[in-house]
């Protein structure tokens, strides 16, 4: 996604509803050589909707994707996990928000 590039996607799932909440393709029915064609030059006949989902869907990618939020995501899964009886960090750093510059392998919070 972070390509920025219009989609024209032939199946179902979560990736379907992705590029749909982003509003960066166009759906074709699996299996539908003639309907993944239409989809196509539907977008080769509209440059202008075809940039529109190339820059919408290069925006839902930083934004929704970002190494930032994915390490939040992942620190908030992290202290879901974490039994009562360990404690958190110190108050003056729990709702610190990371810097690059402050990131490091050698930072890591053992549990």
């Amino acid at each position: 996604m972070a390509a920025g590039r219009a989609t024209v996607l032939a199946i179902h799932g979560v990736i379907r509803q992705v590029i749909e909440a982003a509003q960066a393709g166009v759906f074709a029915a699996p299996g539908d050589p003639a309907t993944e064609a239409e989809a196509v030059l539907q977008l080769q006949r509209d440059p202008q909707s075809a940039r529109q989902m190339r820059q919408r869907r290069r925006a839902y990618a930083v934004e929704q994707f970002s190494r930032h939020q994915q390490a939040a995501a992942f620190v908030r899964l992290l202290e879901g996990l974490r039994p009562p009886s360990l404690p958190g960090p110190p108050p003056h750093q729990a709702h610190r928000k990371p810097t690059k510059e402050a990131w490091s392998p050698h930072h890591v919070h053992p549990l």
